[in-house]
């Protein structure tokens, strides 16, 4: 199921890239919202055609988004995934298919092991950088420490050294 997630990632995002692009070249090449209604004869058609456009541009950053992190195992972006996914089918027909690929592959019971696994391994590595962070600043006020003590010795040393005879 590993090879589904990351495939599906990939899809995710070239399609919400490629989506982008292809509305954005359509409103540039047609002037904006207006020019796409007002180049169709039908008002309806017209108005089905900015609202495929605006849908594109709204799901664009939610697939990408979702489906770069996705590849990484966050739980988060697989919940946000399954949402897009599921927005996705209604996109005919290229959504439809990464849509329906999505939902059944995050929603088969094989990949909850994958993104519970993620998220221990992520914890893991959260406590142990805090551990690191706080060895690190635990050895540096030792060294503090032994820097101060030795000065303090040092200075003692100094006013030592002269005989208390000769003073």
């Amino acid at each position: 199921m590993d090879r589904h997630v990351r495939t599906l990632g990939i899809l995710n995002m070239v399609y919400g890239i490629v989506g982008a692009v292809a509305a954005i070249v359509i409103l540039i090449r047609f002037g904006g919202f207006t020019g796409v209604y007002a180049a169709f004869n039908e008002d309806i058609v017209g108005l089905i055609a900015v609202i495929l456009i605006a849908f594109q541009l709204l799901i664009a950053a939610p697939c990408v988004l979702a489906g770069f992190y996705v590849r990484l195992l966050q739980d988060w972006a697989r919940v946000m995934l399954i949402i897009v996914s599921a927005i996705n089918v209604l996109n005919v027909p290229f959504g439809t298919v990464i849509g329906a690929y999505g939902l059944w592959t995050l929603m088969t019971p094989e990949t909850d092991p994958l993104f519970q696994n993620a998220a221990a391994d992520a914890l893991r590595k959260t406590l142990k950088a805090r551990d690191a962070r706080r060895a690190k600043a635990a050895l540096k006020a030792d060294n503090l420490s032994d820097h101060k003590m030795n000065t303090s010795k040092a200075k003692g040393a100094e006013t030592s050294i002269v005989p208390s005879s000769l003073e």
